[in-house]
């Protein structure tokens, strides 16, 4: 633990205690030595100003109560682990030096890694020292998202005009913003259509234009959501209305075993290695895929309705390679 932690740290215990806490008890939170105690008590009470007195019968230290207002560590205090974390979220959220978020995010960036390297002085970019790979993510339009997050915030409704995958065109809604989902790489509205009566999740890079209503937004039951929106598997789930049964061989169990695929999930270990994964589903087309990276390690052995959609979508991928010596 640097000295910037073990302030912060011993700030916290300070603040939650109600009575004095000893310097034996000190030394083990912190752990540090006496002299290491006494330094730490003495910068956060003579440079930062905390109420910090010592109690000799005790043997202790405690926080005066009886000053006015409750006190503070100044500034913009967290610990090393809080900061890179901080740091990673930043680069989760703002997508990196030019995306989305990034310029309205940059001087949160900025203050993380002024108080990172006042903790841990180092050559070079702190944030390079986090990598990480985005794959498969789309570019959303900041105003769009931006007016999104505008209507959230205030709980209007917001006008969109969506130009959907399936279908191939745009059309024109009212909805009721209740969250923004962050998923695989990408962004979701998910919303109450006035047009459909329904929760419908939109996939935010598709929205070509959109303005804030007037009209208060109707709000939606957060158990409703969960149920509506998160009970099946995949984000264009829907109420979960079956449970699927798949089996991976050893070759996979040993990374699906330790893989979160859905929060209702069970699974099992059987006598030959493999891995039993059971999980609620309600369309069937993103567990079909998911399941098909696996190759021959993975096999749907129930319901009989997905098994032969399985079969399906295998026979439909083979078809563009043709019969065996075209």
């Amino acid at each position: 633990m640097d000295k910037f932690e073990r302030v912060v740290h011993l700030h916290r215990i300070l603040s939650a205690a109600r009575r004095p806490v000893s310097r034996q008890r000190l030394m083990e939170e912190l752990d540090c030595s006496r002299a290491t105690l006494y330094r730490t008590v003495a910068f956060l009470r003579d440079h930062l100003g905390a109420p910090l007195e010592s109690d000799e019968e005790q043997n202790g230290f405690y926080y005066d109560r009886s000053l006015e207002g409750v006190y503070e560590l100044p500034g913009f205090w967290l610990g090393t682990q809080e900061l890179v974390a901080l740091l990673t979220a930043w680069q989760v959220i703002a997508g990196g030096e030019d995306g989305l978020l990034a310029d309205a995010m940059h001087p949160l960036r900025e203050k993380i890694e002024q108080l990172l390297e006042a903790s841990h002085p180092t050559q070079g970019n702190l944030l390079a020292r986090i990598h990480l790979v985005r794959q498969a993510s789309r570019p959303v339009d900041q105003r769009i998202f931006g007016i999104l997050a505008e209507a959230l915030l205030t709980e209007r409704r917001v006008r969109l005009r969506y130009h959907g995958r399936i279908r191939d065109d745009s059309s024109e809604r009212a909805v009721s913003p209740q969250r923004l989902t962050w998923y695989r790489e990408n962004w979701y509205l998910d919303a109450y259509c006035h047009r459909a009566r329904a929760l419908r999740s939109f996939a935010v890079e598709r929205v070509e234009q959109a303005s804030l209503l007037p009209e208060a937004a109707l709000q939606v039951e957060p158990e409703t959501l969960q149920t509506e929106l998160d009970g099946g598997y995949g984000i264009l789930s829907g109420p979960a209305a079956h449970v699927a049964e798949i089996r991976f061989a050893p070759a996979a169990a040993r990374w699906v075993a330790e893989e979160s695929w859905h929060p209702r999930q069970q699974g099992q270990w059987l006598e030959d290695g493999s891995w039993l994964l059971r999980l609620p589903y309600a369309q069937p087309r993103e567990l079909l895929m998911d399941v098909a990276r696996f190759g021959p390690d993975a096999e749907i052995l129930s319901p009989p309705a997905l098994r032969a959609q399985m079969r399906a979508y295998l026979e439909e991928s083979l078809q563009p390679y043709g019969q065996e010596g075209d």
